[in-house]
């Protein structure tokens, strides 16, 4: 996942991701065999399309690169907790850019050389132009993983069979105006999520047992390498460290759904006079069968 290549696909799945199913992101980092993603949802289904046409397209490069057919990449679903308070999504923001790092991968987020926003972030740039690399143009690979040679000729060729080519936006401050914080100063805001950073990277550091693996092993690692998930966490309603804030948006949450079930009920039974409730994604009814009257043909 660390190679030139990669990143290239990478992007341009972001972009164009972007491009059709327009998100707010504030940051993101790819991982292994996941990512993390900090974004200010208007509306929760154009999240759950982005993050759908993240995964496909990616999938089908993946198998493409490793000369596979309709093999499961992703896990089913993804978690999208909402975020209640500002220190809750400092946190989760210090959080994104500094899982490598926690996962032994980097020294520091910086020397991760996997994709994330981080550059953009440190560098104030809130724009990237990625070629759209479609999925007929990825080949399958000599070799699951690549010399720094072959990375560069295998991008370059990439980039060149590209036709199309979208820009990705980073709003790495839009999550302040969430909470009535759009008028603070962002550098120092910068300044504060930078502080953060470091420290527990620091925190990690003392805490490290084993050193962390070089960028170029991890460019150097193949596409196919095994790995087995030894953290869990479970689902939760929101985060928030703010105990009675948490209670009362889980019981608003509850009520939504019984709320919902009670306008499905009404669905069922024909009346669809009643909307279904803002916030909750109504389910989806089968397609009204066709009612033209098909004939029978026998052979004679």
């Amino acid at each position: 996942m660390c190679t030139l290549y990669m990143a290239l696909i990478i992007k341009g799945v972001l972009a164009r991701s972007q491009t059709l199913f327009p998100v707010t992101v504030c940051a993101f980092v790819f991982m292994g065999n996941h990512l993390h993603l900090l974004a200010v949802v208007s509306d929760p289904e154009l999240l759950v399309r982005f993050v759908d046409h993240v995964k496909t397209e990616l999938a089908h490069a993946v198998n493409r690169l490793l000369g596979r057919k309709r093999h499961t990449v992703w896990c089913e679903g993804f978690d999208a907790e909402p975020i209640l308070t500002r220190e809750n999504a400092l946190d989760k923001l210090v959080y994104v850019y500094t899982n490598p790092q926690e996962a032994h991968l980097a020294d520091a987020i910086e020397k991760y050389p996997g994709v994330s926003s981080w550059e953009m972030f440190s560098k104030d740039a809130t724009s990237f132009s990625a070629p759209w690399i479609q999925r007929m143009q990825i080949e399958r690979l000599l070799h699951t993983s690549v010399t720094v040679s072959e990375d560069i000729r295998l991008t370059e060729e990439l980039r060149k069979g590209a036709k199309l080519e979208h820009t990705f936006t980073l709003s790495p401050y839009a999550w302040m105006n969430c909470f009535a914080e759009g008028s603070r100063d962002v550098t120092e805001v910068k300044a504060e999520v930078i502080q953060a950073v470091r420290e527990r990277e620091e925190q990690y550091r003392k805490e490290r047992k084993k050193p962390c693996i070089s960028a170029e092993s991890l460019r150097s690692q193949p596409l196919d390498l095994k790995y087995t998930p030894t953290k869990f966490s479970k689902r939760m309603w929101c985060i928030c460290h703010d105990v009675e804030l948490r209670k009362a948006f889980i019981a608003w949450a509850k009520s939504l759904i019984v709320k919902g079930r009670e306008v499905l009920k009404r669905w069922r039974a024909g009346d669809r006079s009643v909307p279904y409730p803002v916030g909750l994604f109504p389910p989806s009814f089968p397609k009204l069968a066709n009612l033209v009257p098909k004939l029978a043909f026998q052979s004679i």
